[in-house]
């Protein structure tokens, strides 16, 4: 069963078919029976009060629903064929196609009847008939039914030129805009570097919050050296070297897998995964790490860490050959641009179908799988596609480009909701964003909180150029002024640090002035948010 299909198609061998009631078969119009005979030549003979098949069916039986007599009529035109199985093809960083496997039980070639989801429909290709039918997603909005051609049995996807050079914009590892040296001096951009770079970096045990950790401190490393690019002093040099540095001894160590509970590969499930679930008999800690929950999340912060370090220093892929084959392996759990890669899935967390990640492992949930932070997938894109930059991965840069730009078109689509919003009910876009989309449910609430700031912050972190790719300006304004601009926060709350960051893309100066004195994320350096906020596009 392929998501989108029109019939649910259950494919029987040598079945034994049994007719049973609540009350005895005694007539069939008026006569005493014992065999009923179909029209098609099909007999059931009756046996103590059941009629039973006299020879095993083997065929199909097909179900799907039926709205009216027309429905009824066009599907109709598509029974005896069905999906069994399919794959996903790249072209290059320009789109990419499914490559349908379809079973048909009557004549050979014959087209087939599929649902195209409300993102498929702006980068669709094929001059496939549009058939005039559509059914409700359970979440997702309408379903549009498309013919898939019998001659190639292909859907192919295109992206428009202009979305590869907003994304080639932003898929940078610093800024597209270099900030003004007025702003760097009002702000006092230097000095605030200056004392994180020189003050303590912890570590936290949790491989979630030290990714964070790791990726804040390689955006200071970042900033520093953009300053020293721009200000051409010893000093700056300096403070960028030494930044460089720390870095490094973090990463050292963490890529030596050397801690409380190392990473382990899972050889049922064909991944990596925190060993501290099977140390404590406990599938719920690291956020369900163990069970493959948010892998995408928590690896996309080492990935993004680890390709900065080798962006400011080429050289460091050689000398530590250990961490890169470490985040090498990282990168196999959640995205794989291999097929022949036996070890790992190609994509653990990734839906083609719907275009987006999902955050749930691999252990049931009443109301299906979920994703709850899209920007932290985006990240996870964004730091493979850094990685391939540096390390010149021809295949991983073209999977990572595709991947982002049908993410942010889903993530558009169905979880930042514009007031032209047509995936979700009118009475439900007014919140702005989904909350944590399940497939049978969409919940405005976060799993930690049920704080407004939370539930909008949460697809605002971590802060980094990918950002103004993935959120529109246009989203962003009306986000703000509908909901985020009438939050009452008091500045140490560390949500005020995220939202300021999103509203600089309308008001850098002000969001600047916020910046300077509020309570900081833990994933979010006060002076690499000066500098984002200073370079944005107004």
């Amino acid at each position: 069963m392929a998501l989108g299909q029109a019939f649910m198609t259950i494919e029987h061998v040598n079945l034994p078919v049994c007719i049973l009631s609540e009350h005895g078969i005694a007539t069939v119009d008026g006569k005493p029976v014992d065999v009923l005979e179909s029209t098609r030549g099909t007999c059931f003979h009756s046996k103590t009060g059941q009629f039973v098949l006299g020879s095993p069916f083997s065929g199909i039986v097909q179900a799907a629903v039926v709205t009216s007599k027309e429905t009824l009529t066009t599907l109709q035109q598509f029974t005896g064929r069905y999906i069994e199985g399919g794959m996903v093809e790249m072209d290059g960083i320009h789109g990419f196609k499914y490559v349908w496997k379809v079973k048909q039980i009557v004549e050979p070639n014959q087209p087939v009847l599929h649902f195209a989801m409300e993102h498929h429909k702006s980068i669709l290709t094929f001059a496939s008939q549009i058939v005039h039918l559509s059914l409700h997603s359970h979440t997702r909005g309408l379903m549009q039914a498309y013919t898939i051609d019998g001659s190639n049995y292909e859907w192919q996807f295109c992206f428009p030129d202009e979305e590869e050079t907003k994304l080639a914009q932003c898929a940078q590892f610093d800024a597209p805009r270099d900030p003004s040296p007025d702003d760097l001096t009002t702000f006092c951009v230097r000095e605030i570097l200056h004392d994180e770079i020189y003050g303590g970096w912890e570590m936290p045990l949790s491989y979630y919050f030290k990714g964070k950790a790791l990726q804040k401190h390689a955006t200071m490393c970042l900033l520093a050296a953009k300053l020293a690019s721009i200000d051409k002093t010893p000093a700056a040099a300096e403070l960028a070297s030494n930044a460089l540095k720390k870095l490094k001894q973090l990463l050292d160590v963490v890529g030596a897998n050397t801690s409380t509970f190392p990473l382990v590969y899972d050889e049922v499930y064909k991944g990596i995964v925190s060993s501290e679930g099977f140390a404590k008999h406990d599938i719920n800690v690291e956020f369900g790490n163990a069970v493959y929950n948010d892998h995408h999340y928590h690896y996309g912060y080492f990935i993004t860490a680890v390709a900065i370090a080798y962006h400011l220093d080429p050289s460091y892929i050689q000398t530590n050959p250990t961490l890169f084959h470490w985040t090498s392996t990282l990168i196999r759990d959640v995205l794989n641009a291999s097929l022949d890669d036996i070890s790992f899935p190609r994509f653990r967390h990734f839906d083609w179908f719907y275009g987006h990640s999902y955050s749930h492992g691999v252990t049931c949930m009443v109301d299906g799988k979920d994703e709850e932070s899209t920007s932290e997938e985006i990240n996870c894109l964004y730091g493979v596609n850094l990685w391939a930059q540096v390390t010149q991965n021809a295949a991983l840069l073209e999977l990572s480009h595709v991947m982002l730009k049908l993410a942010a078109l889903s993530h558009r689509t169905y979880f930042l909701l514009s007031s032209s919003n047509v995936s979700h009910p009118p009475d439900f876009i007014p919140n702005k964003v989904s909350g944590i989309l399940f497939d049978n449910k969409s919940d405005y609430a976060t799993w930690f909180s049920p704080n407004r700031e939370c539930i909008h912050g949460i697809q605002m972190l971590p802060v980094s150029p990918i950002l103004e790719y993935s959120r529109p300006i246009s989203f962003i304004r009306e986000e703000w002024d509908a909901i985020l601009s009438k939050l009452k926060l008091e500045p140490t709350n560390a949500w005020v640090s995220l939202l300021q960051c999103n509203y600089s893309s309308l008001s850098p100066k002000e969001a600047c002035q916020q910046l300077e004195n509020c309570a900081m994320d833990d994933g979010l350096s006060r002076a690499y948010a000066l500098y984002y906020a200073m370079t944005r596009p107004i």
